[in-house]
Formats: C-alpha cells, structure tokens, sequence
C-alpha cells in the first residue's frame, strides 16, 4: 500500500515550533504530533532563518501563474514597443508618400498595363456578354498578368 503524503498548514508548522521554542525536546514535539524529528528541525531552521516568510505556502501551481504573467507582462512590452515602432514607420512613409511628386511614366505604365489587358484578354476572345468577360478576367485575371509579365521578363 502506498502512502499518501501529508501536508501542513503554515499555522500547524508554526504552532510546532513555538511548542520547540517554549521548551520541550524536538523528539517529544515529534512523537506527540506523529511527526520525523527531521521534520520538526527542518521548521525550526527555516523559522530561526526567515520568520516572516518561513512557512509561506507556495504551490507548484502559483509558480507556474506567476512565471505565464512575468512572460506575458515581457510580451505585452514587446508588443507595445514594436507597435510604437510601426506607428512611427507608417507616420514616416505617409509624410513621404504626401511629400513625393508622381512621376509622370507611373501613369504611363498603368496605361500600357490596361492596354495589354484589352488586346491580349478581350479582343483576342470572343465573347458574346459583358458577364461573360467580366467572369473570365475576374477569374483568370492573374494567370493573364503572369503569363503576359513572365513572357517579358524571359
């Protein structure tokens, strides 16, 4: 059969040690409990070393809480950093953006895009309505723009 193992309240622990410190042996503290000597000693020490925090109960379970909130307190800081850098960033690149002249050929390329788009997709097909075209570049619109952007690049 196997034991269960004990555990003890702080105001049992301290109650032991006050019996040790009035006077009576740490063997006779430990028979009348049903305690190991060693444990009895063991509190004593730890009372003797920290009195205000010797008996403090700390469980596997609240150690691990406080260690998730120290990581998410780190990655709340983290993130509130990187989030100030973006926002600087995006005021940057705005403030350029507002700043910049556009040069006359941005305008040109888009022209010879939509006209490469006319004669390559619609002209060279035959359609019979708008909903048809409209269904086909809709859906084949970036194969096109692959297929014609890739041939060039070749």
């Amino acid at each position: 059969m196997s034991k269960t193992r004990r555990s003890f309240t702080p105001e049992f622990k301290l109650q032991v040690v006050r019996e040790v410190e009035a006077g009576s042996t740490v063997a006779q503290v430990a028979r009348l409990q049903a305690l190991h000597p060693n444990l009895v000693t063991h509190w004593c020490m730890q009372y003797r070393n920290n009195p205000h925090a010797a008996f403090v109960h700390s469980s596997a379970g609240q150690k691990r809480q406080e260690q998730r909130i120290a990581k998410l307190k780190q990655m709340v800081g983290k993130l509130t950093m990187e989030n100030q850098f973006l926002k600087k960033v995006l005021e940057r690149s705005e403030m350029q953006v507002k700043e910049r002249k556009s040069p006359p050929y941005d305008n040109a390329f888009a022209e010879s895009f939509m006209k490469t788009l006319k004669y390559e997709e619609v002209l060279l097909n035959e359609y019979t309505s708008y909903r048809e075209v409209k269904e086909n570049v809709a859906s084949e619109a970036i194969a096109f723009i692959h297929r014609i952007f890739a041939a060039r690049r070749v």
